[in-house]
């Protein structure tokens, strides 16, 4: 480019000089070969610049639409990935599918943490305890299996994976797909002057994959050995606490299925739009 210049600049001068001291009167090719070069001299920088110019708009043009369609195909298998845990895959049922889960853990949490809540704090009362060690404890436990019997039969009607281990290698898989999403993509989406998601629904989606592919999945399995009383003999306190400790990681972890149903929707619909 720079002797493109020189060449133009030259020719420039050349073509003035020439002129004063009517060199070309009489040479009229010589004239025409001084102001070609003149022209090539400076044309072709100009038009360099503008092809390099037009030629970086349209391959950031270029680099921004195939950073938004990677994004929106990312963040669509993750919403799949999180449409395949239940057993309707369309939007409607699958929404029933998760309202009918947390139904049910919901109903479990209130009869075996809310309604024993008292049957944990200590007391000094001998005799109060040993009367809540024996027949309270079971007035509390029966409820509390039967609870988790309707949560396993919902699991069994609602969810893809009815087994704890399978739930898990299902969630690790929308765990996978996330952290590609937010480690990979990220970088090309924010170097392609795309824009991310919000910080609070990146931070819940970030939350509750870890918390589904987290040990909160085990309840499942927890769950459907503590309901079967006569398989499972134990005290009725005994039961209680652990029909208490499941009956919270079931809340968690169809909490956590819930709110990535509705914010892997928002991610991808977020994409859809830019």
């Amino acid at each position: 480019m720079v002797g493109f210049l020189a060449v133009g600049v030259i020719a420039l001068a050349l073509g003035i000089v020439g002129e004063v001291r009517c060199w070309w009167d009489d040479l009229p090719y010589v004239t025409g070969v001084v102001d070609g070069l003149t022209g090539v001299g400076f044309g072709v920088p100009v038009a360099l610049l503008l092809v390099g110019r037009l030629s970086n708009i349209l391959a950031g043009k270029l680099e921004r639409y195939s950073a938004l369609k990677l994004a929106e195909r990312a963040s669509a298998d993750l919403h799949g990935t999180m449409l395949e845990f239940l057993r309707e895959y369309s939007e409607p049922g699958a929404e029933e599918c998760i309202r009918r889960l947390r139904r049910a853990a919901d109903d479990l949490y209130t009869t075996a943490v809310t309604k024993t809540h008292s049957l944990h704090t200590p007391t000094r009362d001998r005799e109060r305890r040993v009367f809540r060690s024996d027949r309270r404890w079971r007035e509390a436990g029966e409820p509390a299996a039967a609870a988790a019997a309707v949560y396993i039969e919902t699991v069994d009607s609602s969810l893809e994976d009815r087994l704890s281990s399978l739930a898990r290698t299902r969630a690790r898989r929308a765990r996978a797909d996330w952290r590609f999403l937010a480690e990979q993509i990220r970088a090309r989406i924010v170097g392609s002057d795309v824009p991310w998601l919000d910080a609070a629904v990146a931070e819940k989606i970030e939350r509750d994959t870890e918390t589904l592919a987290g040990d909160d999945v085990d309840h499942i399995a927890e769950l459907r050995r503590l309901q079967n009383v006569e398989a499972n003999p134990m005290s009725w306190k005994l039961r209680v606490r652990q029909l208490r400790k499941q009956a919270k990681s079931a809340k968690r972890w169809t909490t956590a299925l819930e709110e990535l149903l509705t914010h892997t929707r928002t991610a991808q619909e977020f994409w859809e739009r830019s």
